[in-house]
């Protein structure tokens, strides 16, 4: 029960590891079937962010400055990367 429950507790990074990197998840506790492992979830990368309240997430003038900082940066890094 002690290891069910280290699997299902919440924290940041499950749903980042349960789509984006599947392979990390313990069998036992992965909730996607074998096939979805071997198929669409093999073709899935995920990043997150956790960002500060103060500054960023505080109003909508912030999250939209924010979010628009963060698109170009994106943009600009795939530009480079591709």
């Amino acid at each position: 029960q002690e290891a069910a429950a280290a699997a299902t507790y919440f924290w940041g990074a499950y749903t980042i590891r349960r789509y984006g990197a599947c392979k990390t998840v313990p069998d036992q506790f992965n909730p996607l079937s074998p096939d979805a492992q071997q198929s669409w979830a093999m073709n899935v990368a995920a990043v997150q962010l956790e960002t500060s309240w103060d500054g960023v997430r505080v109003d909508d003038v912030s999250r939209r400055r924010f979010g628009y900082g963060l698109r170009v940066a994106v943009e600009e890094f795939l530009r480079i990367w591709s």
